[in-house]
């Protein structure tokens, strides 16, 4: 599992990591929420996808960071799914499962001391399955604490803010400590990916959530734009027009696209109090057949054969 090219730990990096922290808290919500995949499935198409992007990473001769960033993507989702499950599905309480996760990212933090980047040249450690599976753990964490603390103060329009807030502080001052105290160690570096992970979780949310009503805005728009060409073709109604030219006998009822005028009367028309917009264009195309039927209509015969003109 260990990638031939991975990038220097720096501002790029911590920027770079929080753009994909934010991606992949909504790529891994998509699954089940889009896609309609049960959490088994989902875990189990990111599995096939990071065995993919490894297997890529073998066949070309030097690598490159892309693979990276795609991995830390599919591991960022696969947390998500993770801590879905086992506060939604498992219904464990946030706290037991943040100490647990804790607890166990400590463990593997201690086991294996070398698992942060080098002081010297900032490079990772040797992104092998231990790497993979402590990001995992960070990221499950990480999401925990989003969610578990945006769902602490009321509803989750003021929790999120408020945790989206706090993780941002939390995240400056380990950055900053980072850079001023050379803290580099492993225990450093986790910390710190738990906190991206929790800042990333809270800002992916809002994001999916101001996108999600940008959608129904202009799904509204569109409704209404909808509405008011109905309207226009119920005010309008079918017009004649002639199939051939020159030819007025052989002709046949088809509607037109709304005129330009009727357009401003559809879209300026004021509803009554108490109705709707379909209301409306009932009320106007009932009116509109009732003209119809009261207007003389004259109807066109074919042509008959010469051979009958003397009947």
């Amino acid at each position: 599992m260990q990638l031939k090219t991975t990038p220097k730990v720096g501002p790029r990096y911590w920027t770079a990591i929080m753009i994909a922290s934010m991606c992949g808290t909504n790529f891994g919500d998509a699954l089940p929420d889009i896609l309609k995949l049960s959490t088994g499935l989902g875990l189990l198409v990111e599995i096939a996808m990071f065995a993919v992007i490894i297997l890529a990473d073998r066949m070309t001769r030097h690598g490159s960071e892309a693979f990276y960033w795609l991995s830390i993507l599919v591991v960022r989702a696969a947390a998500t799914n993770i801590a879905d499950f086992s506060i939604a599905k498992a219904h464990f309480g946030y706290a037991p499962v943040a100490v647990a996760l804790a607890a166990l990212l400590t463990g593997l933090i201690l086991v294996h001391r070398g698992l942060g980047p080098q002081a010297s040249n900032g490079t990772l450690p040797p992104t092998n399955g231990f790497y993979w599976f402590t990001m995992l753990t960070a990221g499950a964490l990480g999401t925990i604490m989003g969610d578990g603390i945006g769902h602490s103060f009321g509803p989750v329009t003021l929790g999120v803010p408020i945790s989206a807030g706090a993780a941002t502080l939390a995240m400056v001052l380990m950055l900053g400590a980072r850079a001023a105290l050379k803290w580099t160690t492993a225990i450093a570096y986790w910390v710190t990916v738990v906190v991206v992970r929790w800042w990333g979780t809270n800002f992916g949310d809002m994001l999916a959530f101001f996108s999600w009503s940008h959608c129904q805005h202009v799904r509204h728009r569109c409704g209404s734009c909808r509405g008011a060409v109905r309207l226009a073709r119920a005010i309008d109604g079918p017009q004649r027009r002639p199939t051939t030219a020159g030819s007025v006998r052989n002709s046949q009822w088809i509607i037109s696209r709304p005129r330009l005028i009727s357009y401003r009367l559809a879209t300026s028309a004021k509803q009554a109090p108490g109705c709707s917009v379909s209301a409306t264009i009932r009320s106007l195309s009932s009116i509109r057949q009732r003209r119809r039927r009261s207007t003389p209509v004259m109807i066109s015969m074919p042509n008959r054969p010469r051979s009958l003109r003397r009947f």
